[in-house]
């Protein structure tokens, strides 16, 4: 499942003539880079049932899954309705500090094999024959490369 990545310009510089749906992520803008009601129920509909449904179908699983989601107000809709296959639970109100950890390692795991992508395209640039300078590299990396480096931790 690619990832959803929320950014706050519609049309940034840097993927004016990009097909955005060509991305190896699923592009959202928002002024403020939050996930709204409508962004999630579409990411609900469109990209995580589908791609449950796969996932199950090519394990020879039952279609069942479990969605934990924090307790946001923009959550709440009965999305239990829409697919009984799924159960959507809703964690209680201020759990955040007590799952800390897990989403801290979580994350965390994002972000190593991230900046390992990212380390190794500046090794990449600067070592070969004619390459650029680290400075260089900075100057012409743009929201376009950083969509392109693919998290696939799952696969």
């Amino acid at each position: 499942m690619k990832p959803l990545f929320m950014y706050h310009v519609v049309n940034p510089r840097a993927l004016k003539w990009k097909a955005k749906g060509m991305l190896p992520v699923i592009w959202k803008p928002n002024s403020n880079a939050w996930v709204t009601e409508t962004v999630f129920q579409e990411w609900f509909s469109i990209h995580f049932v589908p791609a449950v449904r796969q996932y199950c179908s090519q394990n020879n699983l039952l279609f069942k899954a479990l969605l934990l989601l924090d307790n946001t107000l923009e959550h709440k809709h009965s999305l239990q309705d829409f697919y009984p296959e799924i159960k959507v639970v809703f964690l209680p109100p201020n759990m955040a500090c007590k799952i800390q950890l897990m989403d801290r390692s979580f994350i965390a795991a994002i972000k190593r094999y991230y900046m390992r992508r990212v380390i190794s395209q500046v090794i990449r640039a600067t070592n070969k024959e004619g390459g650029c300078t680290l400075k260089e590299f900075w100057k012409w990396y743009n929201i376009w490369n950083a969509v392109n480096t693919p998290v696939q931790l799952l696969g």
